[in-house]
């Protein structure tokens, strides 16, 4: 079966679907930047993270009550 597979493979030409050129990242990078340090552009996230909703619920889809914390839980979370 593997061979079978195998040679199908190497028999058949190329998908149109895959890339033809490298797959590696174009080199975006400034020349004032100097090896090992990156620049302000490359440092930005790809995605940008929506804002967060206060008023949205938390774990299984209720808020998070915080006026009926235990004493050690209230100072649990004055620590962090």
């Amino acid at each position: 079966f593997l061979l079978h597979c195998y040679i199908r493979y190497v028999a058949s030409p190329l998908s149109p679907l895959l890339p033809v050129g490298s797959v590696e990242r174009p080199n975006t990078s400034s020349s004032s930047c100097p090896l090992g340090f990156y620049s302000k552009e490359e440092l930005k996230p790809r995605l940008q993270r929506p804002l967060q909703d206060p008023g949205a619920p938390g774990a299984h889809g209720k808020p998070f009550l915080s006026g009926l914390m235990t004493q050690q839980e209230q100072q649990e979370n004055q620590k962090g």
